[in-house]
């Protein structure tokens, strides 16, 4: 090829392929995976970050959505300032994702729950795994 030289370029956009792992139900984004981080921080692991894709393709789609609420939760295995700082660095993390992949920073908001809104009782580490997440609330 030749600097300068006009070369033509075939493609085609498609549209965002739906994740069947993230289903809006109602006034809730539901996650049929967890969203986690690498241990006890705000990074998130890679399988995360693929289905935090699919919620900001739902998003995107969806533009009657004006704003999703994303609430981390945490167990009970820390003290209770640590949790509410972890949670809310995890939401803010989770946000910013959300952002960078399109989203307006206005159509999402951050909370940190800790460990106050538990499913399950915090007994077993099942249960522990169960009551450290995401949540996608709209408002």
């Amino acid at each position: 090829m030749l600097v300068g030289q006009d070369k033509q370029l075939d493609f085609a956009l498609r549209a965002p392929t739906a994740n069947p792992n993230v289903v809006l139900s109602g006034q809730v984004i539901k996650l049929k995976q967890p969203v986690r981080f690498v241990g006890v921080t705000t990074k998130l692991q890679p399988a995360s970050e693929t289905l935090l894709s699919g919620v900001a393709d739902l998003l995107a789609v969806h533009d009657e959505i004006k704003r999703v609420r994303i609430e981390a939760h945490w167990d009970g295995s820390l003290p209770k300032p640590r949790a509410a700082t972890l949670t809310q660095e995890q939401a803010e993390a989770v946000r910013a994702y959300l952002v960078a992949r399109g989203i307006a920073g206005a159509r999402v908001t951050a909370v940190g729950v800790g460990a106050q809104k538990p499913l399950v009782p915090n007994l077993t580490p099942m249960n522990r795994a169960r009551n450290r997440r995401i949540e996608l609330h709209l408002e």
